[in-house]
Formats: C-alpha cells, sequence, structure tokens
C-alpha cells in the first residue's frame, strides 16, 4: 500500500527538499532514500490583485498579482477574483475573456474601484455559456469602446452572468449596446448604475437582442437599476439627405425572448438624430417568431422613466417607451417626457411623448394563425408629456393601430400636451381596449372612458418639484379597484414598500389610481360643488349650485373678482344653503365665481367651474343726464357716483341692453345734441317713453 503525509506551516515560494528512512521493528533504520524537492505554492480559492504593486505576486492577500488576466490564468472554476481598491488600466486588466465561472469583486465597492479601459477594449466577454456564477460585484467599469461591434464594456452571448452594485459609465458600442450587448443571454443586473454611455444605433446602454428564427426564451432581469444620461446621437446623412434612426437611449430589445425590469430609473436619457428615434428610454421590438410573448411579455415593474427626450429630423416614436411587443406596465411613473420630431416638416410622424404603442403581428406556431400581442398599464400615472412636434399628435398615451390589444385600469393620464390641436393629447381613439377605473385629463371626450373612470384634477402633491404622488385633497384616493378583467392590482405602490406604502392602504379599502397609494382609505376634503349658476341683478348677482353629498359640509365658500379664476374668497355661505346673492356690485361689470365646500373639519373642497354675468340696471325708469361728467360705466340709474349713474346721452340709453319696450327714460334739463349727420335719438325699432325731467 501507499503511505502519504502532508506537511504544513511551509513558506509559500520557498523550495523544500525531502528523504525517507524506514525504522524496522526491532528499531533498525534502512538508508536514506533519495531526495525529492518541492515549492509550496498558493492556491486560492481568493485570488487577490491590486493595481498599486508594479509587479505580479502569487495572489494571495500580502503578494497580490498586479494584473486581472494573471488571477484569472490561476483561477479555478468557481475561484473568487478580488480587487484591492484602484484604477486598473492597460492590456492585462481589460478585455477580459475565459470560459469559467468566476467572480470578480471589489474589496472596498464600485466608487473606489475601477476598470478604466481607456477607450482601447471592452472590459468583459462572456461567452461560454457561463452561469449565474459568474458575476461581476462592486467594480466600476469605464470608458470601454467597440469602434466595429456592439457592447462597449461587457459583451454577453448564450450566457447568464450577474452584476451586482456595479457602476457603467462613458462606454460606447460602435453599433449597440453603449454599456452591454446581451444576445440570446440571461443575465441578471442588481443595483447597478448605467450612467454617460452612447451608441451610433440601439440602445445607448443596453442592446438585448436574438436570432430572429431562435427558440432561445432569453429573459435579462434588471433589478433597482438606474440609467441616466445614456445617449444615442447620429448626424451622418445619406447622399439623399436621410439620416440614420436610433432605438433606445438607454435600452433597446428585440427578438424571440423577453426581458424584466423591476425598480427601475430611468431619467434624463436622450436621442438626437439627423433622421428618425424611437425610445429615449426603452424601445421594444417585435420579432415574428415570438410566439411566447403574451404569456411571457416585457415587464415594467415599478419604474420611473423621467425627462427622456427624443430631438429627431423624420420620424420620432416614443418620448419614454415606444412599444411593438406584448408588455406589461405595473406602478410606473412616465413623466416630463419631451419629443421633438417631424424638423424636416416633411410629412413625417412623430406621436406618443410619453408611451406610443404599436403592436405588431406573430406567427403563433401552435394555432398556425397570425396573432397580435397585449399590453396593459396597471395603476401607472402618465403626466406633463409634452409632444412638440410640429402638428403631430400624443402627449400622453398614443395607440397607433385597430390590432392593438390593451388592457389599462387604475391609471392618471394628465397634464400631456401635443401641438395636433385636435382631440385629445392624453390619449387617443383607438385599438381594441378594455379600460376603466382611469382617471384621464378630458376623458369626458374619449369614447373608451368606462363607466368607473373619472377626468378630475387628480391634485398631486407637489407637481412643481416633480411630486407625483397623491395629494391630501385628491379625490382620485380609494377610487380604484382591486380586480379588472381578471387582473388584480399590485399589492404595493411604486416605492415597494408593503410596511409604510402597502396597496391598498389601509387594508380592506379600494386601492388608489395612479403609481402612488396614499395612507387615506379616501379624501378628508370634500368634493367640489357642482351645476353652479349665477344669474344677474340689479347691482346684484344670484347664484345657486347642487347641495354637496357630503353629510358634513359646514359651509360654503364664495370666491369672486372682476377677473377669471377668482382666488380670494369674499363670502361664507351656510352648508344648508344652495344659494345667495351677492349685493353691492356695479352693473354692467361682468364679474366671475367659483365657490367650494367646507367641511366641519375645515377641509375646504377645490373650485367648482367657474360662472359668469353682469349686474344691469332693473329700474322702469332710466335717467339721461349731461350736466356733468359722463359716469365711467353708466346704468341709468339717477344717481352719479363716477362710475354707475345716468347716461350721458339719449342714444346711449337707448341703445343700453337693459332699455327694453314700455321703459320710460326720463331726460335731465340739458341741450342734446347728435353727431354729424346723426340724429339725436334713433329708437332702434324699441317703443319707449321719452319725457323731460
Amino acid at each position: 500500500s501507499t503511505a502519504t503525509k502532508t506537511i504544513t506551516g511551509l513558506t509559500n515560494n520557498t523550495t523544500y527538499y525531502f528523504y525517507l528512512r524506514s525504522l524496522a521493528s526491532e528499531g533498525s533504520l534502512s538508508s536514506v532514500t533519495s531526495y525529492v524537492e518541492a515549492t509550496p505554492g498558493y492556491s486560492g480559492p481568493v485570488w487577490w490583485v491590486s493595481a498599486s504593486v508594479s509587479t505580479d505576486g502569487d495572489g494571495t492577500s500580502t503578494t497580490p498579482f498586479r494584473y486581472i488576466t494573471s488571477a484569472i490564468a490561476a483561477a479555478a472554476e468557481d475561484d473568487t477574483v478580488k480587487l484591492v481598491a484602484g484604477t486598473y488600466t492597460g492590456a492585462n486588466n481589460r478585455g477580459l475573456d475565459t470560459d469559467k465561472n468566476l467572480v470578480f469583486i471589489s474589496a472596498s465597492g464600485a466608487e473606489s474601484t475601477a476598470l478604466d479601459a481607456g477607450t482601447y477594449d471592452r472590459h468583459f466577454y462572456i461567452n461560454d455559456e457561463q452561469d449565474s456564477t459568474f458575476q461581476v460585484i462592486g467594480l466600476t467599469l469605464k470608458k470601454g469602446k467597440k469602434s466595429n461591434d456592439n457592447g462597449g464594456s461587457v459583451y454577453i452571448q448564450y450566457s447568464s452572468p450577474i452584476f451586482k452594485d456595479c457602476i457603467f459609465e462613458e462606454n460606447e458600442g460602435g453599433y449597440s449596446g453603449g454599456a452591454v450587448h446581451i444576445y440570446e443571454g440571461s443575465p441578471e443586473f442588481r443595483n447597478c448604475i448605467f450612467r454617460n454611455n452612447l451608441s451610433s444605433t440601439n440602445g445607448g446602454a443596453i442592446n438585448i437582442e436574438g436570432n430572429y428564427n431562435s427558440e432561445v426564451a432569453f429573459r435579462p432581469v434588471f433589478n433597482n437599476c438606474d440609467f441616466t444620461s445614456n445617449s444615442i446621437t447620429i448626424t451622418d446623412t445619406d447622399e439623399y439627405g436621410n439620416g440614420g434612426t436610433a432605438q433606445g437611449a438607454a435600452v433597446h430589445f428585440e427578438g424571440p425572448g423577453s426581458a424584466e425590469f423591476n425598480d427601475c430609473q430611468f431619467r434624463y436619457n436622450s436621442i438626437t438624430s439627423s433622421g428618425s428615434g424611437y425610445g429615449a428610454a426603452i424601445n421594444i421590438n417585435n420579432n415574428w417568431n415570438n410566439d411566447g410573448q403574451v404569456e411571457n411579455p416585457v415587464l415594467l415593474n415599478r419604474c420611473s422613466f423621467i425627462g427622456n427626450s427624443i430631438s429627431g429630423q423624420n420620424n420620432t416614436y416614443g418620448g419614454a417607451l415606444r412599444i411593438n411587443s406584448s408588455t406589461n406596465i405595473i406602478n410606473c411613473l412616465i413623466a416630463d417626457n419631451t419629443m421633438n420630431g417631424n424638423q424636416a416638416e416633411g410629412g413625417y410622424w412623430s406621436p406618443g411623448a410619453g408611451i406610443y404603442v404599436d403592436l405588431n403581428s406573430y406567427w403563433d406556431s401552435d394555432e398556425l394563425t397570425e396573432e397580435y400581442g397585449t399590453v396593459k398599464i396597471i395603476n401607472s400615472t402618465i403626466v406633463n408629456n409634452d409632444n412638440n412636434s410640429s402638428y403631430q399628435p400624443g402627449g400622453g398615451l398614443y395607440i397607433s393601430n385597430s390590432y392593438t390589444n390593451l388592457t389599462m385600469f387604475n391609471t392618471i393620464i394628465w397634464g400631456n400636451t401635443d401641438e395636433y390641436n385636435s382631440g385629445n393629447p392624453n390619449i387617443n381613439d383607438q385599438g381594441d381596449l378594455l379600460t376603466d377605473y382611469n382617471n384621464i385629463e378630458n376623458g369626458d371626450t374619449w369614447s373608451n372612458i368606462g363607466t368607473h373612470s373619472t377626468y378630475i384634477d387628480p391634485q398631486f402633491s407637489d407637481v412643481t418639484n416633480g411630486d407625483y404622488s397623491l395629494g391630501l385633497a385628491s379625490s382620485v384616493v380609494g377610487t380604484g379597484t382591486a380586480t379588472f378583467e381578471l387582473l388584480s392590482a399590485p399589492s404595493v405602490d411604486i416605492r415597494n414598500n408593503s410596511t409604510s406604502y402597502p396597496r391598498p392602504n389601509p387594508a380592506e379599502t379600494n386601492p388608489d389610481m395612479g403609481a402612488y397609494e396614499s395612507t387615506y382609505s379616501s379624501s378628508p376634503y370634500p368634493d367640489a360643488p357642482d351645476s353652479l349658476e349665477a344669474t344677474a341683478g340689479d347691482g346684484s348677482i344670484t347664484l345657486s349650485w347642487d347641495a354637496n353629498s357630503e353629510s358634513d359640509i359646514a359651509k360654503y365658500g364664495v370666491y369672486y373678482g372682476t377677473e377669471s379664476g377668482p382666488t380670494v374668497k369674499q363670502a361664507e355661505v351656510s352648508g344648508g344653503s344652495t344659494d345667495t346673492t351677492i349685493s353691492g356690485l356695479s352693473n354692467n361689470v361682468t364679474y366671475y365665481f367659483r365657490i367650494t365646500a367646507i367641511n366641519d373639519d375645515s377641509y375646504e373642497s377645490g373650485f367648482s367651474s367657474e360662472v359668469s354675468a353682469a349686474p344691469a340696471f332693473s329700474g322702469a325708469t332710466i335717467y339721461v343726464d349731461n350736466s356733468g361728467t359722463a359716469p365711467s360705466n353708466p346704468d341709468g340709474s339717477e344717481s352719479n357716483d363716477g362710475i354707475s349713474g345716468p347716461y350721458y346721452t339719449i342714444q346711449d340709453a337707448i341703445d343700453a341692453e337693459s332699455t327694453i319696450n314700455g321703459k320710460r327714460i326720463l331726460v335731465k334739463a340739458g341741450t342734446y345734441t347728435g353727431s354729424g349727420s346723426n340724429p339725436v335719438i334713433d329708437l332702434k325699432g324699441k317703443n319707449v317713453i321719452i319725457e323731460s325731467d
């Protein structure tokens, strides 16, 4: 048999010499064998690398490697390459390519540990079917570039690595994927930042694609990632003056698979194109062979899309999102995105500053028929998106064709604008729609509004500072539904905090509309009064309205003035009243009125609709007097207070709207003449009595 002995406590990289002697049972020793030599060395599994050492060590923490490639060569499957804080440059710290599943991790985090490729190469090439045990953790990957290829920082093919707590910045893809190109892979990105990356065509930060005929159901996942200021810029034109097409300044997706985004933010990503531009945040293309898209749609869950923009000479679609394939949009905020297309004004098409939906068909291989996908929008807020494209429609959500299947509930669409000057800029009439329990500005003009939907100001908390949660006065709190068309409202809101912001909140109540859930089951504010009317009198106006349905209305506030939109409360009326008369007004002056309801807890509603009226003199006798200075606003009354009072000429008295048949015009002493060839009196067909005083 063979005997073995392990000698420990030796010093690595020191040569040791060994020989053997045997001991017989009676105590005699054999002769010495020939000697052997061996040098112990470090064998992992953690291989250290430091940018501050001048030469390669052995990969221990005390004598680390100088180059990442040295660590990769020494490492075995599933080992860890650990980087000391610093900036790693040079050919041996970029273009990293291995068929092993390794973990690359920083010792101090991404803010202090960077791989700077200096625009000479990308950082990682992962294409040997690596799985989720291949991980990159806590590194900044910057200034990667592939001038004639995809994926400026990372190229992933047929693999599913995990990136955690990484920063991708200032990377550039020659074609697609400024930071990362994913080809039929299912990687996962957790808590990563993508900023200031760019490409020349598709995916300023991320490009996801697969073979047209592939049956690989790839699905990259992005959790809690931030995409900021990634871009695509196209300035070249062809011999006919046409520019290229830019797609997805943050993310471009196409192929037979899908993608998933949870708790991600897309802010200030931009497309500038001498030609066309699609999807300033995400562009989702369709694939004819993607017949699994209805069961496995692209998921946008608890994501915000803010301040993204497209500027294009030709066609532009989707200032935030352009959607051609099945997609679920849940608990998302799409706000303050802009689009300025059709700048060449050559009859180009530029709809949808918030979301543009144009579902293309796919081939259902089971049913052997052409089908169309679906889009679901649930508990989302689409607000203040602006389409500046000349004569182009769609500020909020634009549905391009009648084949689009859209299901939408618990969603707010408000404050979106376009330059079309026709129709509702918030949403258009198109497609096969299942919609209800939404709040849509000017929704009363939309044929698909639904019987449970509203079109009232949602009263956001602080629009000026971008806070689109529902304010305390919002009337859409608690007006959503838990289920619609077999779909359920989400159990948390966009903030993904089941303790502070569960949905619904409180439990056992109706959920709110929009991406944010209030802590109230309903607003403590009363509804604004309805059906306000104004009737003019002599020096007075009588207001009437419908009583509020709430039982705790203490009073109504009356706001009025001589300009539209009065904001000063000038009277209060008992809550039991539904009318009041405002006296002491000047005749022939238009007054504007709005009222509010105030409950027992002093919560005051928003304004009612505005009405206006002008008081008029109603006496049987109308006075004329030219003995002094004419009042500024004569009404035919006898006393001249400088504002109201008698008419200065007989003709003015006859022409007055209040002078009707049967009125008596009493003319004070004086001489009255006409003007030029005009007579002193033209009765204008009125039967009135004219007397001297």
